[in-house]
């Protein structure tokens, strides 16, 4: 759309090839829970587009757009030596495991970056592309950030349902 609809873009395109320096991916041992855990991704495998838009319309105002990939569900390929260690059958489970541990680290690192736009001020944000999962799966959720559906003054949870409310995206 924006090849064709010229005077739309506003500044520049960014594309975001490495993840932001806070998505930390690790878990230690704790009194409560003995197990551990540590993903060491820090690029996205196809990097999400980020620009601002101002379309034509009267009345329209500037938004900002990401536009994204995010891994596909299609198991991750072993090399011949990881290959080599398991049954066809084995390979199948833990490629389709590393698929979805990697696009889970992208969903996570995309919501960084959009919280981090997100936060402090009034702009509209789509995000639009193929997320490569239903829109109730994990992955989604976390670029969603579950919109809280408590938005109101008297609700249990008060300024934080607002708060992340104020982040949240909605299906479309």
């Amino acid at each position: 759309a924006f090849a064709v609809r010229k005077g739309w873009l506003r500044g520049t395109e960014t594309w975001h090839e490495t993840f932001p320096e806070n998505a930390i991916f690790k878990k230690r041992p704790t009194s409560r829970s003995t197990y551990q855990m540590e993903v060491s991704i820090d690029n996205f495998s196809r990097p999400p587009l980020e620009i601002r838009v101002k379309p034509k319309q009267r009345g329209a105002g500037e938004m900002c757009l990401f536009c994204v990939h995010l891994k596909s569900k299609r198991p991750i390929r072993l090399d011949s030596t990881e290959r080599r260690l398991l049954p066809f059958q084995d390979e199948i489970a833990i490629g389709s495991a590393l698929a979805n541990i990697r696009r889970s680290a992208e969903a996570a690192a995309l919501r960084l970056l959009l919280n981090e736009r997100m936060l402090g001020n009034d702009d509209p944000f789509v995000v639009l592309g193929d997320l490569n999962d239903e829109y109730l799966s994990v992955s989604t959720t976390i670029v969603t950030g579950d919109p809280s559906y408590k938005l109101y003054e008297g609700s249990r949870v008060g300024a934080r349902a607002r708060k992340s409310g104020d982040l949240g995206f909605y299906s479309a």
